[in-house]
């Protein structure tokens, strides 16, 4: 039985304790199942990223504070309304927030916390060139987009997904 791939990546401080609550939703004691379920539902998607890859591209500033919305607006259980299309009305009001910390002294973010993720071989095989072909810095920072679009619309994952077109896809579902 093969192994899996092991690949560490860093949470933000932020968003840490969020994830550790998203994570006892769906019955996860650690991190891993987690995230894989993250990126399959990414690969069966092939969504284009629009919102999560412009706020890992933007300042540590407009990051935390996108991350401080995310956690404010984040209760286990919730229905899967989120804070998505709240984000697409205030997203002026997070840049001004930003753009005025950027010229004040402000605390540095809480620390990371490391991650270590064990990734099935036909996983990693699709997740790698995923995270490289939308231009992601790093795996961390697509990780991180996932672990923030799926707070943007919390509630329960869905099991199926619209378009179980390919083999392919009905694997990465099960």
């Amino acid at each position: 039985m093969a192994r899996g791939i092991r690949k560490s990546i860093t949470i933000p401080g932020l968003l840490a304790s969020a994830v550790k609550r998203r994570c006892g939703e769906f019955g996860y004691d650690i991190f891993t199942p987690y995230a894989v379920e993250l990126v399959c539902y990414d690969l069966r998607s092939d969504a284009k990223h629009t919102i999560t890859l412009e706020i890992s591209r933007d300042t540590q500033a407009a990051q935390d504070a996108v991350d401080r919305e995310l956690i404010a607006h984040y209760h286990p259980g919730q229905r899967r309304e989120g804070l998505l299309v709240q984000l697409v009305d205030r997203i002026h009001r997070l840049k001004s927030v930003a753009a005025s910390s950027r010229h004040n002294l402000t605390p540095p973010p809480l620390s990371a916390v490391a991650e270590r993720i064990t990734f099935p071989l036909e996983i990693w095989r699709l997740a790698e060139p995923r995270w490289q072909n939308l231009d992601y810095r790093s795996l961390t920072a697509y990780i991180t987009g996932l672990i923030r679009y799926d707070l943007l619309v919390s509630g329960p994952h869905s099991s199926t997904t619209a378009d179980c077109r390919s083999k392919l896809q009905r694997k990465l579902t099960r």
